[in-house]
């Protein structure tokens, strides 16, 4: 009797661990990075950053403009995006646990500059 109660004990406490090794608490980011013309833009950089705890975690965009931030911690971020030539954006998002929350993005051309020669 004493064993049959040991084993049963065994089985629950085996499956309620298999069950919480399942679950997650984390959430990806994934967009892709346009031009105002809705080109793709490659090699941007994206980061985000925790609201909470001031985390950061960075990626770069593919040739396709696709980036992903895989297995961040739910919570509200401040996602940025730059490149070259072009506008820093950022949007505030709130991730929740699980999601996979796609942010595409649109950047504008940065202001243009000039360099004069001196003349001598």
């Amino acid at each position: 009797m004493k064993l049959g109660i040991l084993f049963l004990m065994f089985v629950i406490v085996f499956t309620s661990a298999q069950q919480l090794v399942g679950q997650t608490v984390n959430g990806s980011i994934i967009g892709t990075v346009r031009d105002q013309a809705g080109a793709v833009i490659p090699n941007a950089s994206v980061s985000t950053k925790s609201q909470e705890t001031g985390a950061e975690r960075s990626s770069v965009t593919d040739g396709t403009g696709v980036f992903n931030i895989l297995s961040l911690p739910a919570g509200s971020y401040e996602v940025t995006v730059s490149a070259p030539g072009f506008q820093t954006v950022r949007r505030n998002i709130t991730l929740t646990v699980g999601a996979s929350l796609r942010v595409d993005l649109s950047l504008n051309v940065g202001a243009i500059t000039s360099l004069r020669r001196a003349r001598r």
